[in-house]
């Protein structure tokens, strides 16, 4: 596995997901939120085309969501587990 983590700033594009990385030779992009935290409607697009070109994204409140985006061997899903439906009403809001 590869993966960095994603700095924002002025000179950063907006909404791309906070880590990136390549798993098992498939892209894969993870936005990090705290308990409760919303992601933009630039970063839900960023996800969703992520997943169109065939990579894997989602949405992290906790490690175990990241192991279910990755399917990590031994990982049992919980309903809860990287929602992907979440909206925002301000595009412009950060991590």
């Amino acid at each position: 596995m590869w993966a960095m983590k994603v700095h924002g700033g002025p000179f950063q594009t907006a909404g791309v997901p906070d880590i990136v990385g390549v798993y098992q030779g498939r892209f894969f992009g993870i936005e990090v939120k705290a308990p409760g935290g919303k992601a933009t409607v630039l970063q839900l697009l960023t996800i969703a085309a992520i997943r169109r070109a065939g990579g894997l994204a989602g949405i992290a409140f906790r490690v175990e969501d990241v192991e279910c985006l990755l399917d990590l061997p031994g990982y049992k899903p919980r309903s809860s587990a990287v929602p992907a439906e979440q909206t925002t009403s301000d595009p412009k809001s950060s991590t």
